[in-house]
């Protein structure tokens, strides 16, 4: 089966054979979600940003094993490819989706959790200088009123905790 096919391509970083599937008509709207979460799994940017161009959903399912995600998640949770990518330390494909559009570094899923929340709750350090390099809103909060500095506290991550609150003092002063 041919989405199969490209979902392995994603996982092996196969570029061009992502390109060929896609060019052979392959529809990048036919439930190719598990092609974008497996292209940025595996921290290939170049494969998550032809994904994007060519129309696939800038949708992920995001795990709700303890195991997996430091989140409180809900059975069906769904974020963005770049809430995604951080909260996977998938620093790689983080800096490829801002520079393909910086507008990105702010956007929220439906619960309005962004990227550096995730990144923080995460504790990925790099992902989150990155972000904040990229201008992120460090006040931004959630439906829950938390923001990035709130769930890195919450998760124990002292090295993001003191990179927030530096980033905050400095902003402040």
């Amino acid at each position: 089966m041919a989405v199969d096919e490209l979902v392995s391509a994603c996982q092996e970083g196969k570029t061009l054979h992502v390109k060929t599937l896609l060019d052979e008509g392959l529809s990048p709207r036919l439930g190719l979600r598990k092609a974008l979460e497996e292209a940025i799994l595996h921290n290939h940017a170049d494969i998550v940003k032809l994904l994007l161009k060519r129309g696939v959903l800038d949708q992920c399912m995001v795990e709700s094993s303890e195991d997996e995600c430091p989140w409180p998640l809900e059975p069906a949770d769904t974020t963005g490819s770049l809430q995604f990518a951080a909260i996977n330390g998938k620093i790689d494909v983080v800096r490829a989706l801002l520079e393909w559009d910086i507008r990105l570094v702010d956007c929220v899923d439906s619960l309005k959790r962004t990227a550096l929340s995730f990144a923080a709750r995460a504790g990925h350090i790099e992902t989150v200088h990155v972000l904040l390099v990229a201008t992120a809103d460090i006040n931004a909060v959630d439906v829950d009123g938390l923001t990035a500095l709130d769930h890195a506290q919450a998760a124990g991550n002292r090295d993001v905790v003191e990179l927030l609150e530096a980033k905050l003092t400095r902003v402040e002063a």
